[in-house]
């Protein structure tokens, strides 16, 4: 998993492990990336200019880890885990979000899939664990898995005949 954020770094509990991050000259951000102690790795950057502040998690499974029988699971498992929590309701994470008027998406790729938060500065410290709660703790609840089965479905249906997806799938 990695988590990138835009906020200052101290809002961070204590790393196990720091390594320096490469950057150009020319860029004046400030970067921290860390291991916590339960083996996530953060890359932290700081922007006092930023309008805006992200967090991002890459969770490295893909539509390439999907069984052969079950195709478009990872992007299932992505679509379910804004289903609800057992800490917030199915539909209360997207109210919140709404009504702070951040955003909130996710992708499924070959390789990852990505969730990411964007949010007004004095929005982020609420907001961005709420991001985290959603992807780390799905209720995986009956009521929506036929529902977001369908949908997934017709997603899977519709990329098995985009050209690149088939060019992909000959060379491997």
């Amino acid at each position: 998993l990695v988590f990138a954020v835009s906020v200052q770094a101290q809002h961070v509990n204590a790393p196990s492990k720091l390594s320096a991050v490469s950057k150009s000259e020319n860029d004046n951000r400030d970067y921290r990336y860390l291991t916590l102690s339960n083996n996530l790795r953060v890359l932290l950057i700081s922007d006092p200019a930023a309008e805006k502040s992200a967090a991002a998690l890459n969770v490295h499974v893909g539509s390439h880890q999907d069984p052969k029988e079950r195709p478009g699971l990872a992007h299932f498992l992505e679509h379910m885990v804004f289903k609800g929590t057992p800490n917030l309701k199915i539909g209360e994470f997207e109210h919140l979000i709404e009504k702070r008027g951040a955003e909130t998406n996710a992708a499924t790729s070959q390789d990852y899939t990505h969730y990411y938060i964007t949010t007004a500065p004095q929005d982020f410290a609420e907001l961005a664990p709420l991001q985290l709660d959603v992807v780390l703790n799905p209720s995986l609840e009956d009521e929506a898995f036929e529902r977001e089965k369908l949908v997934v479905l017709e997603e899977v249906r519709r990329s098995e005949h985009s050209p690149s997806r088939r060019t992909f799938a000959r060379t491997m």
